[in-house]
């Protein structure tokens, strides 16, 4: 298989269209959880404010968990993501963008119900689980077992791909071009910074997300109001491109 074939599975239509039927399927077959149960939803992840020190189960808290799962998605997916698929594709890139994301929201809980459910806990109250854990122990037994070792090893690639050189070279070439100190040393500070976090385990991840995600969403989005009020003379323009973008007007 050549590498034009690998890209087609990988990032073309054939992987987005495999996302869009499940994802729509799951919607269904949840009778859009998304939607009927979205007072639920902010009841136990951000209305878990007030009890965030507060660890009922488990090593961390609701609201650190809560935490953790959106610093996965907010940073490459719903910012540097959004980006490149606006550069990439114009304004109606948006308007598929928030309808992939609203029918995801059900697909998301499907995976998130699945690692709960297959996970392991352990006498002092630590847990493991993820995909992996549930492919194993969920399918065939030695179907499973090789699907689980497949997505950890492109699980890794992915980390080291999107998760890590994507975010960092992003923030790294800002940095160096605000302060005027080379990419490298940033890169290898960001480097070392992660590796400190990431030492601490679960519970030091959890606790340096709950700090520093509501900071850096604050941050974001009060940046963003000042650029869209700065520029709300062209607002309409730029709702009415995505339409047209979109439907191909």
């Amino acid at each position: 298989m050549d590498l034009t074939a690998l890209r087609l599975i990988a990032f073309d239509w054939p992987i987005f269209a495999v996302v869009l039927v499940l994802a729509v399927l799951y919607t269904v077959i949840t009778k859009g959880i998304q939607f009927s149960k979205a007072g639920l939803i902010a009841r136990e992840t951000l209305g878990a404010i007030r009890e965030r020190n507060l660890v009922l189960t488990g090593q961390i808290t609701a609201f650190q968990a809560t935490m953790i799962a959106l610093c996965g998605t907010v940073g490459t997916g719903s910012i540097v993501g959004v980006t490149a698929g606006i550069l990439l594709g114009g304004p109606g890139a948006v308007l598929w963008l928030l309808i992939f994301g609203v029918l995801g929201m059900a697909l998301k809980f499907g995976e998130a119900t699945l690692a709960v459910h297959y996970r392991r806990v352990y006498t002092d109250g630590s847990t493991f689980g993820g995909p992996f854990v549930y492919m194993a122990r969920g399918l065939n037994k030695r179907f499973g077992a090789l699907l689980a070792g497949v997505f950890a090893v492109l699980a890794v690639i992915a980390a080291f791909a999107v998760g890590n050189l994507a975010q960092v070279s992003a923030a790294a070439t800002a940095l160096d071009a605000s302060f005027n100190i080379p990419s490298v040393a940033w890169s290898l500070l960001l480097g070392g910074i992660a590796l400190i976090i990431i030492g601490g385990g679960p519970v030091r991840i959890a606790r340096v997300a709950q700090v520093l995600f509501p900071l850096m969403v604050t941050l974001y989005g009060l940046l963003a109001l000042a650029v869209v009020l700065k520029n709300f003379g062209g607002l309409g323009g730029a709702i009415s491109s995505i339409f047209t973008g979109a439907f191909g007007f």
